[in-house]
């Protein structure tokens, strides 16, 4: 299985930034996995970065979106 998390902008709060290194350093035992930041601009931009940059299957991660739980994926 490959994970590629996909981020646009800088991440700001140093305990998101904490998580994420460590959780990027747990995944690639069980999966392949690499990070890419793109750079914030509008919203046009960044989706098409986002599909650039993807493949397979993508989930997208925002405050307004729907919430599933981890079997429902």
């Amino acid at each position: 299985m490959k994970i590629k998390l996909i981020t646009v902008g800088k991440t700001k709060q140093s305990w998101i930034k904490e998580g994420m290194d460590e959780y990027s350093t747990r995944i690639p035992h069980y999966a392949d996995f690499s990070y890419v930041e793109i750079k914030d601009s509008d919203m046009k931009k960044e989706a098409e970065s986002i599909l650039e940059k993807s493949e397979g299957m993508l989930v997208v991660l925002t405050i307004n979106g729907k919430q599933y739980s981890s079997e429902s994926l």
